[in-house]
């Protein structure tokens, strides 16, 4: 770009030393100031070819970009309180470093989370309060219900793109790993998030479970997988 700029100017002044007696009719000073006009003008002429020959790609890709950016601005100071909320009410270790990567991976990803449609399944909803006020933070819209049932419901009927779902739930250990077979056996499958107080890590990821996890930011990294994949 510094290239074609010199150029530009070269080619200006080039044509400023040889040109100017041939603006008919003008005096020489303000053909000196026409001329004088011409890098700025041509400079411009250059990026509306630029504006034009890409415009599908600035309208659907760096727009999109630099719009996210706004939750590194005035934004991220919400959305990243929303997030420490959640961490403090898991009990979870999460560095600093991993709580300002998934905020900022969340902003890169703005143009794929916006709209994203999402089915929580919790009997106790009031105890994700801060993860779904993070989660629509970042432009994700979360559809609550408390069971196997009305979650099978809305999957039959509705476009879902992702399911977070708990695993214990009343009386039931394993209600959640029986909606993930139900799903499964009903051709209802979407991709699911196991979201949880504590990971057995011993016993690794669940069949038919996309992963599970007790932390919100890799709630919200699982979430940014998925949407990205979708998008494939």
């Amino acid at each position: 770009m510094a290239i074609l700029r010199n150029v530009i100017l070269v080619g200006a002044t080039t044509l400023s030393s040889s040109s100017t007696n041939k603006f008919i009719g003008l005096p020489e000073s303000i053909a000196v100031e026409l001329i004088k006009l011409l890098p700025s003008l041509l400079w411009y002429i250059f990026v509306v070819i630029l504006c034009i020959l890409f415009y599908r790609q600035i309208k659907h890709d760096l727009i999109p970009k630099l719009s996210g950016f706004k939750v590194l601005g005035v934004e991220a100071t919400f959305t990243r309180a929303k997030l420490d909320r959640a961490i403090e009410k898991q009990q979870a270790h999460v560095s600093e470093n991993d709580r300002s990567q998934v905020i900022r991976r969340a902003a890169w990803s703005a143009r794929a989370l916006a709209g994203m449609h999402v089915l929580w399944v919790d009997d106790y909803p009031d105890n994700n309060v801060n993860e779904v006020r993070l989660l629509k933070d970042v432009g994700i819209t979360i559809e609550q219900v408390k069971t196997t049932n009305q979650a099978l419901y809305i999957l039959s009927r509705k476009k879902i793109d992702a399911v977070i779902s708990d695993i214990q739930r009343g009386s039931d250990q394993d209600a959640g790993l029986k909606f993930l077979n139900e799903m499964y056996q009903r051709n209802l499958y979407r991709w699911t998030i196991l979201y949880t107080g504590t990971v057995e890590r011993d016993r690794g990821t669940p069949a038919y479970a996309f992963g599970i996890t007790d932390r919100p930011d890799h709630l919200l990294h699982y979430l940014i997988d998925i949407a990205e994949r979708q998008r494939l």
